[in-house]
């Protein structure tokens, strides 16, 4: 099935279909582990009371049931977070998002900041 190929295999496809060098695959792949590793947001629904937010965490909202967090993995794993989280209140449900939606590689190979243009 589709979601069982690791990423790197689609990006390595994508890259021999748009016929993209391999230093400037290269390039873009470093650039998008790095913007990917700045910051991850938590979005997480509990039941009970509203968990203690520690310091390397920054809530974003804080709604009844409903909590929207962001870290830095390198000072926080995301694992660790949860955990952490998981410890305070039952949690119904965890989503984690990374790198922003608004970077996208273009046909020519490059990294382009969909905000920027």
């Amino acid at each position: 099935m589709f979601q069982d190929v690791p990423v790197i295999n689609s990006f390595e496809l994508i890259r021999d279909i748009y016929k993209i060098d391999r230093k400037t695959y290269k390039n873009n792949l470093d650039e998008l582990k790095k913007r990917s590793s700045k910051r991850k947001t938590l979005v997480v629904e509990y039941t009970g009371s509203e968990p203690e937010i520690p310091d390397n965490m920054t809530p974003v909202e804080k709604k009844n049931g409903r909590l929207v967090i962001t870290l830095d993995p390198e000072a926080l794993p995301v694992s660790d977070a949860i955990t952490y989280l998981a410890a305070r209140t039952e949690l119904t449900d965890v989503s984690v998002s990374g790198i922003s939606p608004g970077y996208r590689f273009s046909r020519s190979g490059t990294v382009s900041d969909d905000a920027a243009t």
